[in-house]
């Protein structure tokens, strides 16, 4: 079992932007429009935020080959509790909390386009 991999490494990464993001569009967004704003865009990032925690911890448990099947048991747990837990947070949120909707949720949709365009910005290209 071999934790903090090069999997590992690059989750990392991918989580720092994803914060970085998040702190910026909250600035942004109190700064230009107002402190309800912010706040609902911390929450829908930190949401997303959370639910990635989960599943890198989930998927990059376990690193290398001779783990194979485990590495894929563990990969497709984290993907199931990442989405429990972004369902959950969702409609904590949704009947407990005050918040306008509208940043909450361009803030989760923005870090998810980060989450898919980001890695890309990762690959070395070597010759």
């Amino acid at each position: 079992m071999v934790f903090l991999g090069p999997g590992w490494k690059f989750a990392r990464r991918l989580l720092v932007i994803q914060v970085a993001s998040v702190t910026f569009l909250s600035l942004a967004t109190t700064l230009i429009i107002d402190g309800d704003w912010g706040m609902a865009s911390i929450i829908g990032g930190g949401i997303f935020i959370i639910s990635n925690v989960v599943f890198v911890v989930c998927a990059f448990f376990l690193d290398g080959a001779n783990f194979a099947r485990y590495v894929t048991i563990s990969f497709y747990a984290g993907e199931l509790l990442k989405f429990i837990t972004t369902v959950t947070l969702f409609s904590v949120v949704y009947v407990y909390v005050q918040v306008k909707l509208l940043p909450l949720n361009l803030s989760y949709i923005l870090l998810s386009g980060i989450n898919i365009f980001a890695p890309a910005f990762f690959i070395e290209h070597r010759k």
